[in-house]
């Protein structure tokens, strides 16, 4: 019987050590393999504008821009900002 809870606490203790280092492995491989690290991907930043047609928030360094009556406007998407032209 002792020998049984010896063999399922070590079973227990060795099983999640063990995923853990395929995983970590596996990550390793991938981004081997892709050659982009996690530590090396963007995000988009800067300030936010309010697309005027569908109101969603959008960055300056993603947004497509147009200028209307000397303003510059910014637009989550090309056809968001096809629909304003045609308002």
């Amino acid at each position: 019987m002792l020998r049984l809870l010896a063999f399922l606490l070590l079973f227990i203790l060795v099983v999640p050590l063990i995923r853990v280092l395929i995983g970590a492995a596996a990550r390793a491989l991938h981004d081997w393999v892709s050659g982009s690290p996690k530590k090396q991907r963007q995000t988009p930043g800067g300030k936010l504008h309010r697309d005027p047609v569908c109101g969603v928030y959008v960055s300056e360094q993603v947004a497509v821009r147009r200028t209307a009556d000397g303003e510059t406007l910014y637009f989550c998407s090309e056809e968001c900002a096809q629909k304003y032209r045609r308002a």
